[in-house]
């Protein structure tokens, strides 16, 4: 997730000079003049802060207790920056609480060569389209979003009357949602914390379906404890969450039942079962252990990989650390999402179990699947470096049709400023026209 991509109403006055991206991550995102630059090193000297580059980006990363401090400090210097607070106050202007109610229903006529759902704002659910007649024609109220789904591609679009007659309009994925928000019921979730009621807890399924400007404010609040199936908070954050949760009409509130985490940690070394897991995530670490030459059998909650001098039993599991014991190996299902610790993991198989010698590195980057934004800008950012090197292996990177064209309508999207990035697009561009 590339937080700046959700600060476009933020910065219509201009671009500060720092962005909280997460909180406590500040990001230099205009130029700062070298005395001010200074007097910036001065201060995290002396909260032994160290920056560092991210993304080819000036960022530092502070702790909760000198976060204040070093905000503090900034009056002082004259440097202007744009804080999670700043964007939340932001983002709830944008977000108004009325209910846009839909219209009469009516008759649309629908391809056949897709899938179609509605949007229900009543569950905030998709529903598929009940299609009647050789025509395809379905009834929907007006004002309804549509979706149709092929192999390839997800598509949206609204039903509205032209010419008093009812019909189908285009939309971007992100305008549809941002569509659909306004039509939401009303609906409650809880906060539920820990019984230091240091961490607060909301349950994922409160948070389907909601635009992604929101969901990415969201993100960039997020504790680094992990529950499956629950998205963690600060408790001081509680206000903010609550904020951000009302601009798609969820009312927070607090619970009584706490979270015994000492319970969590007990269930953290139980093994995920695979169904349970993102189906495209296992078939892409199956597929990278097949072309490195092992053989992989899979369980309920385990997969069985065997090379050529040694095998191994490896599940996931719902704790941050890995651990193995003999021929038992547990890993984190967080690394599933981080090519990072995928590499590392392979490359630790290879060398254990016998298998062949090769580049682990594009070998993740290959396989690796576009499920969201931070797989999308992992691709694009490895497709862009290993042009520099070789030619025919960033042109491997997108040999699936499926990953071209989802790096391609990113790509397009740039060109026609719906949305903004850091990254090399001219060469991107070339990439991409080489591969057609």
């Amino acid at each position: 997730m590339d937080p700046l991509e959700y600060c476009d109403a933020c910065f219509f006055r201009g671009m500060p000079n720092l962005c909280e991206t997460y909180k406590g991550t500040f990001t230099k995102i205009s130029s700062i003049h070298f005395s001010q630059q200074n007097k910036i090193d001065r201060i995290l000297n002396r909260l032994n802060a160290r920056p560092k580059l991210i993304n080819r980006r000036w960022t530092c990363i502070l702790d909760k207790s000198n976060r204040k401090d070093f905000l503090d400090s900034l009056w002082g210097v004259g440097v202007t920056v744009h804080t999670l607070e700043d964007h939340v106050k932001v983002l709830v202007k944008l977000y108004k609480p009325e209910i846009r109610r839909l219209g009469e229903l009516s008759e649309i006529e629908i391809t056949h060569n897709e899938s179609w759902q509605e949007f229900d704002p009543q569950s905030r659910t998709w529903q598929a389209l009940d299609v009647s007649g050789k025509k395809f024609v379905v009834k929907v109220k007006l004002g309804t979003v549509l979706k149709s789904t092929d192999l390839e591609t997800e598509k949206y679009f609204r039903t509205i009357t032209s010419g008093g007659k009812p019909t189908l309009v285009p939309m971007e994925k992100r305008a549809a949602y941002n569509i659909t928000v306004t039509q939401f019921e009303p609906i409650k979730a809880y906060w539920q914390t820990d019984k230091k009621n240091q961490i607060g807890f909301i349950k994922t399924d409160y948070l389907e379906n909601i635009p992604e400007e929101i969901i990415s404010t969201l993100l960039r609040f997020k504790s680094d404890k992990k529950i499956i199936d629950f998205m963690s908070f600060d408790e001081e954050d509680y206000e903010l969450v609550r904020s951000v949760l009302a601009s798609a009409k969820i009312d927070l509130h607090r619970s009584s039942e706490a979270i015994d985490l000492e319970d969590e940690k007990k269930t953290e070394t139980l093994a995920i079962y695979l169904d349970k897991i993102e189906k495209e995530r296992i078939d892409a670490f199956t597929a990278m252990i097949t072309e490195l030459g092992g053989k992989i059998q899979q369980d309920d909650d385990h997969l069985n990989i065997t090379g050529k001098v040694d095998s191994v039993k490896l599940s996931f599991i719902q704790s941050e650390k890995s651990n193995q014991e003999g021929k038992m190996m547990s890993v984190s299902w967080g690394a599933l999402e981080d090519p990072h610790r995928i590499t590392e993991l392979l490359a630790m198989l290879r060398k254990r179990l016998g298998l062949l010698s090769m580049s682990v590195e594009n070998l993740v980057c290959r396989h690796w699947p576009i499920l969201k934004d931070s797989d999308l800008q992992y691709t694009v950012q490895s497709l862009i470096e290993y042009w520099k090197i070789d030619k025919n292996l960033a042109l491997s990177v997108i040999h699936d049709q499926k990953k071209f064209n989802k790096i391609n309508k990113w790509n397009n999207d740039i060109k026609t400023g719906k949305i903004r990035s850091n990254l090399d697009t001219v060469t991107l561009g070339k990439i991409l026209k080489s591969r057609q």
